[in-house]
């Protein structure tokens, strides 16, 4: 073991020349490569959607009990949905269609749309370079997302996570009046149900207690009369239930209920995000020692290698 570790230790000696050669080629590639490759900036926003919580089952709070009539319609899309919108091809071609503003024209001004501003096409390759650069991180225990944007300019990349958070909202929004809309009809069909039954339960309690006076008196029809009254009871509450989902799915199908609230809006990044140079040129002097231990090894051991390859 020693010996071997000898030997490996005057191999590279012997071929510390060739080593440093390689390195150091390695390392001026990597900072030009450092110096040359532009400045990055990242825009972010944090939002959390409509119907969770913040908590460790924010996220999931649409798939609890009862957590789907509790919320209303808006949270037929839950938050586990919202990385599939934000990647979606729906929300690109949305994005690529914002108009830019006055502040945008000024940096470009022969940009009319963000497609022109970013030089996309409503296409896939278009659409691979959009979610290259958008960046959606999302938290189960905060129930919050975090999505951001990286490009050349740090005006332009706030610009840009606006329309994807405005983007993002109109999708949802029409999604949820169309889910609205449905869940309304079935909630009136649902109360006119309620409104029959109640009526049911209560005649029969009526009937109940005109055919049996001195009930109170006796344990077997009070406990048939307890069975009667709740009945009365769970529907009256089913029936009021009803009428407040109801009302919640007739305004989401106004479109008047918030879908996604805000907690942080884009900020203008103020310092660049990239490219880091200290790890390009920590990454390119270690590839290049590498490469240059690839040589020396090959150089070492080539006699024996061709010699294996004769036949």
């Amino acid at each position: 073991m020693i010996e071997e570790r000898i030997n490996i230790f005057n191999t590279l000696f012997r071929n510390r020349v060739t080593i440093s050669i390689i390195t150091f080629c390695a390392i001026i590639v990597s900072i030009v490569l450092a110096l040359i490759l532009p400045k990055q900036y990242t825009s972010i926003t944090v939002i959390l959607p409509s119907g969770t919580v913040p908590g460790v089952f924010g996220l999931i709070g649409s798939f609890s009990s009862g957590g789907f009539m509790e919320s209303g319609s808006s949270d037929e899309i839950s938050s586990f949905l919202f990385p599939e919108l934000l990647s979606s091809f729906s929300l690109y071609s949305l994005v690529c269609n914002t108009p830019v503003n006055s502040a945008i024209k000024r940096i470009k001004p022969e940009s009319e749309t963000i497609k022109d501003l970013e030089g996309w096409s409503v296409d896939s390759r278009g659409h691979k370079i959009f979610i290259a650069r958008s960046k959606i991180k999302y938290s189960i225990e905060k129930g919050i997302l975090v999505i951001s944007y990286t490009t050349k300019n740090p005006v332009i990349a706030q610009f840009v996570l606006n329309a994807i958070v405005n983007a993002l909202e109109e999708l949802i929004k029409k999604n949820t009046v169309s889910n609205a809309v449905k869940k309304s009809g079935h909630l009136m069909n649902r109360k006119k149900e309620l409104i029959e039954q109640l009526d049911e339960s209560e005649d029969s309690l009526e009937k109940f207690i005109s055919s049996h006076r001195n009930f109170a008196r006796d344990p077997i029809l009070k406990i048939k009369y307890n069975r009667y009254n709740s009945s009365v009871q769970i529907k009256h509450e089913l029936l009021i239930y009803v009428q407040k989902q109801l009302e919640i799915a007739v305004l989401d199908s106004k479109g008047s209920a918030p879908v996604v609230k805000i907690l942080d809006p884009p900020n203008l990044p103020t310092k660049k995000s990239g490219p880091k140079r200290s790890l390009i040129l920590i990454f390119g002097t270690l590839i290049g020692f590498i490469i240059s231990l690839i040589v020396v090894a090959f150089r070492e051991n080539k006699d024996k290698l061709f010699a294996r390859l004769k036949p």
